[in-house]
């Protein structure tokens, strides 16, 4: 029961810090969001925790507010996409585990075969502490008795439960019931107003170059036409999710909404500055973000994937 609640703890604050790392992979076959995306707490046992040799207690890291005295250890299996291989050794987790003394493996399964391996395990009892899945996991594993039913545990997460089961959100939390009861942690990042992307750019490039830093589109697209002149075997950017997706985002961060419009939502939304609702591909900006994705096609700075 006590390592039960330290699971149910750790992992209401770890899922953003892991999942802003293990961006957007989602085992739901229906082309949606991933609104529909939780994680499970399976019952198994946590692997064998390995002693921890004596340190200086001099050098310890600063703990987090929430730090557990013994040290904690579970598993949870992620579907990884091809495009981003998930590792152990990575800048959350290590933080998790100096922190925070907690340690979490990461047991990357293909995300194509995610499911055939969750039902391989579920059929074999051998399912690890953490699962990620969608609403129709929950459905297909939730009835076999060996993921938690978190509606035992209401008293320790009042201020989560609050926020699942407010009226923006009930109609998703009612996705995670099996039998009237919640069985699955969501990732409340998802739900957000439209898609704000933010441009990344690796520093160290700019500096090899010479390249002011970027402050718009314009001077994005000119530094990098000078990375490409400089290392021309290789692509600028690219995404792991197809150039509607890549339209879509870019076209919001240059005016146009309407990002349903590249997916499967609604190309219709409210725009602030105008007041009044607005079909997005017909707004200018959009155009503008077609050419641009043309014209960095036209000069080979991106693959189609």
């Amino acid at each position: 029961m006590k390592r039960t609640k330290q699971l149910m703890g750790v992992l209401l604050a770890a899922i953003l810090v892991i999942l802003s790392t293990a961006c957007g992979s989602s085992t739901d076959d229906s082309g949606g969001d991933a609104q529909g995306q939780g994680n499970a707490s399976t019952q198994t046992s946590s692997p064998a925790s390995q002693e921890t040799p004596a340190v200086d207690q001099s050098k310890q890291p600063e703990h987090a507010s929430l730090y557990f005295d013994e040290p904690l250890s579970f598993t949870w299996m992620i579907a990884e996409n091809g495009d981003i291989p998930l590792s152990n050794d990575i800048m959350t987790l290590n933080w998790l585990r100096e922190h925070m003394n907690v340690d979490i493996n990461i047991l990357s399964v293909p995300e194509s075969d995610y499911i055939t391996k969750l039902s391989t395990m579920t059929a074999t009892d051998s399912l690890p502490d953490v699962v990620d899945g969608s609403s129709a996991v929950i459905d297909a594993v939730a009835g076999s008795g060996m993921i938690l039913n978190l509606s035992d545990y209401r008293d320790y997460m009042p201020d989560y439960l609050a926020l699942i089961e407010g009226e923006d959100r009930i109609d998703n939390t009612n996705s995670y019931n099996y039998d009237g009861c919640i069985y699955g942690f969501q990732t409340l990042e998802d739900y957000r107003i439209g898609i704000a992307p933010l441009v990344d750019i690796r520093m160290d490039l700019l500096e090899k170059y010479q390249i002011p830093t970027p402050t718009s589109w314009e001077e994005l697209y000119d530094a990098f036409l000078v990375i490409k002149e400089n290392d021309p075997d290789n692509y600028v950017f690219s995404t792991r999710n197809g150039i509607t997706y890549l339209l879509g985002n870019i076209a919001y961060s240059m005016g146009a909404g309407g990002y349903g419009a590249t997916q499967s939502g609604y190309a219709v939304y409210f725009e602030p500055t105008d007041s009044r609702w607005t079909y997005g591909p017909t707004k200018p900006e959009f155009k503008n973000a077609v050419q641009y994705l043309a014209n960095a096609y036209k000069d080979g700075l991106y693959e189609l994937l």
